[in-house]
């Protein structure tokens, strides 16, 4: 029997590790014991959670300092797990901060660490790289140009593949996918917006995104707004309350939880986020707006260090603006307003942020990311090396 410990700590990290435990589980058939750091989305899939994962979701550094005290409480317990359990791997997923302390403890016992999904060292320079020599014996990458930043360390680093590829149902009918929702229509105009997954993105861009639905309401009378959320937990009360004054007013706009997928393909156009829902998107062929806000200080240190001067991954990607940015302070009503309708009222700009949607797919390639990662786990439990 062997036996891992996986630590995730957000959403987007849990969304990645099922798949892999799920292909885990297949390759393996009952001969392995997976326990984690997990919240609701990974934790059915495991054989014992170790730690509820569910409110560690934070982003920038001025907004880790508010949980810091919960986060170093259950990176003591994972510690204390690995020193007294026989582990034969450990698997980090993205969560980066915390989980390179989990690695650098667990290398100390010669337990192998791999880390899925690297660290953003095209965002922070690649001096970060120094700081996973003593964490990781191999990374599992997933966007195509990182691997390149690797070649010269002593870890092992592979594009194992982008795990959208899988997971999207990039084949899916417009129609037949508003069909799954009872207040569209086909020929509606659908307009969505995806604030983000965790707590301190949505608190950012909610109330600038309910402003700009408003004014789009006054131009496209026809139109149907949706926003979506990843759970109904991730929506203040304040933010409620919102959502039902507009709709006092007449405002066609509904609230999906859980559903991100569906209200893309349903959509017509979406603003979205930056971060994994963008590239999804992109993915999915929907022509969008980015945009991100983030604390001040966060914002800074960002364009201090990083190495790329765009923030959507599909602009990282195809190492040119193809989807229109909207950061910090120029992320306020009147510009996502103009931006929104330029992709709405002129084809040209739509069409082509389609066409450049499908050269971004053919660079992420065919690989199947979960696969391809447990294919290589079993390998390494097997061999003892990657």
């Amino acid at each position: 029997m062997k036996r891992i410990l996986i630590s995730t700590g957000e959403k987007s990290g849990e969304i990645l590790a099922k798949s892999l435990v799920v292909e885990l589980k297949n390759q393996y058939a009952r001969a392995i014991h997976i326990s984690g750091m997990a919240g609701n989305i990974l934790s059915p899939y495991l054989d014992e959670t170790i730690i509820d994962s569910n409110d560690f979701g934070v982003v920038g550094f001025i907004e880790a300092l508010y949980k810091y005290r919960i986060l170093k409480s259950a990176q003591n317990k994972i510690l204390r797990k690995i020193k007294v359990s026989r582990f034969d791997m450990i698997i980090l997923v993205d969560f980066i901060g915390f989980n390179l302390t989990v690695g650098r403890f667990a290398k100390k016992f010669g337990i192998p660490v791999i880390l899925y999904v690297g660290p953003q060292i095209w965002a922070w320079k690649k001096n970060r790289i120094r700081q996973l020599k003593e964490s990781l014996d191999f990374v599992g990458l997933i966007l195509p140009f990182e691997e390149t930043l690797y070649k010269a360390e002593p870890f092992k680093a592979v594009y194992v593949g982008n795990p959208l590829v899988e997971t999207l149902p990039v084949n899916a009918y417009k129609n037949d996918t508003r069909a799954k929702f009872s207040f569209l229509k086909q020929e509606d105009l659908v307009i969505s917006f995806l604030p983000g997954s965790r707590t301190s993105e949505i608190k950012n861009h909610f109330f600038v995104i309910c402003e700009t639905i408003l004014k789009l309401h006054k131009r496209y009378q026809n139109a149907k707004f949706i926003i979506s959320l990843a759970d109904e937990t991730d929506i203040s009360m304040m933010e409620i309350n919102r959502v039902e004054f507009l709709r006092k007013k007449g405002l066609p706009l509904h609230i999906q939880f859980g559903r991100t997928h569906d209200v893309v393909i349903s959509s017509d156009y979406v603003g979205t986020a930056s971060g994994t829902a963008s590239l999804e998107t992109a993915l999915l062929k929907i022509p969008c707006v980015i945009f991100y806000k983030s604390s001040l200080i966060s914002y800074l240190i960002f364009k201090i260090f990083s190495l790329t001067k765009y923030v959507g991954l599909p602009n990282i990607i195809m190492e040119q603006q193809i989807v229109p940015e909207l950061l910090q302070s120029n992320f306020n009503t009147e510009k996502l307003y103009n931006e929104m309708t330029k992709i709405i009222e002129t084809q040209q700009i739509a069409k082509k942020q389609i066409l450049n949607f499908y050269k971004l797919e053919k660079k992420l390639g065919s690989k199947k990311a979960s696969k391809t990662m447990a294919s290589i786990i079993k390998n390494a439990l097997s061999n003892s090396s990657f």
